[in-house]
């Protein structure tokens, strides 16, 4: 996961700085958890899969997917509205 693990600090970083400029990234992450899950047999020929790094992948795998998704739901927030404090909401009062 040691490379998989610097995509996604590189994606978590862009999301938690700039959400309203990367959102559309977001789905991107989820993805990534489920390639942590699955890489350990995928790339098997490379190294053996032992049970320790077997559960680290699915356990490391599942926490990026789940936090992934939630990125995915706020990314998907945003992009439909903005909220009041936005600067590209709009301040004119209708009375």
């Amino acid at each position: 996961m040691d490379r998989s693990g610097i995509a996604v600090a590189v994606l978590a970083y862009g999301l938690a700085t700039a959400l309203d400029r990367v959102h559309g990234l977001s789905w991107t992450v989820p993805v990534l958890g489920g390639w942590i899950i699955i890489s350990p047999w995928v790339l098997s020929g490379f190294t053996p899969v032992t049970p320790g790094m077997a559960w680290s992948q699915v356990v490391g795998g599942g926490v990026v997917t789940c936090l992934g998704l939630a990125a995915t739901y706020f990314g998907m927030r945003t992009r439909v509205g903005t909220s009041p404090t936005s600067p590209t909401h709009n301040h004119r009062e209708t009375r």
